[in-house]
C-alpha cells in the first residue's frame, strides 16, 4: 500500500513540476521588450515591408513569408518552409467606418471583446492594442486550435496579428513593428 501511495505521490509531483516549467516558445508573460533587447535579437533578420498596410517588421532569416500581393491584406510567416503558419497579419480597411475596436468586433460574427477569452491591453509601436489569449475557431481546418490575437486600431485600418507558434520569435517580431502614419496626398 505504501508503495502505491509513494508512486502516486511521485507521479503527482512530477505532473505539478512539469506544469510549472515554461515551454520553449510558449506565450510570454509580457510583450514588451527593451529597445536594446530588440536590437540585439533582430541582428541578421530580414525586413518585411507592407506599403499597402503601412507597416514593417523584422522576421527570422530562416522563416518564409507569403503575402496576398499588392493589396497587402494578409501576410503569413512560416517557420519551416510553409509548414504551419507561426504568425499571420490581417489588415481590415477602416477608413470609411472609422470604428474603434469595440465597434469593429461588435460587427463580427464573434465579438472577442464580449467573449470569455482572457485579454490584456498592450502597446505596439506606441499604439494601443488588445491581446486576446487562447482564441478558438480562427485556424481553418482546426477549429479547436488555440491561438493568440493582437488587435490594433490604426484609424484607417485595423490589424489583427495571429500568433500560433514560436512566441520567442513572434514577441521579437511584434516589438520590431513600425507603423507608418496615415497620409493623404494633400499632406505630402
Amino acid at each position: 500500500m505504501k508503495k502505491i501511495l509513494l508512486t502516486a505521490l511521485v507521479f503527482c509531483l512530477a505532473v505539478s513540476v512539469a506544469g510549472c516549467v515554461k515551454q520553449e516558445g510558449g506565450r510570454p508573460d509580457d510583450l514588451v521588450m527593451s529597445s536594446g533587447a530588440i536590437k540585439s535579437a533582430v541582428t541578421g533578420w530580414k525586413v518585411y515591408t507592407n506599403p499597402a498596410s503601412r507597416y514593417e517588421l523584422r522576421f527570422p532569416k530562416d522563416w518564409t513569408v507569403e503575402d496576398s500581393g499588392e493589396d497587402g491584406v494578409t501576410v503569413r510567416f512560416f517557420q519551416n518552409k510553409k509548414v504551419g503558419v507561426a504568425v499571420k497579419i490581417i489588415t481590415i480597411s477602416n477608413w470609411q467606418e472609422k470604428r474603434d475596436l469595440a465597434g469593429f468586433y461588435a460587427a463580427q460574427s464573434v465579438d472577442l471583446l464580449k467573449s470569455d477569452v482572457d485579454r490584456e491591453d498592450v502597446e505596439l509601436d506606441g499604439q494601443k492594442a488588445v491581446w486576446f489569449k487562447d482564441v478558438k475557431g480562427r485556424v481553418s481546418g482546426d477549429a479547436n486550435r488555440l491561438i493568440d490575437v493582437i488587435a490594433v486600431n490604426l484609424d484607417s485600418r485595423i490589424l489583427e496579428i495571429e500568433v500560433a507558434d514560436d512566441w520567442d520569435d513572434a514577441r521579437v517580431m511584434l516589438n520590431s513593428l513600425n507603423f507608418y502614419p496615415d497620409k493623404v496626398i494633400s499632406d505630402l
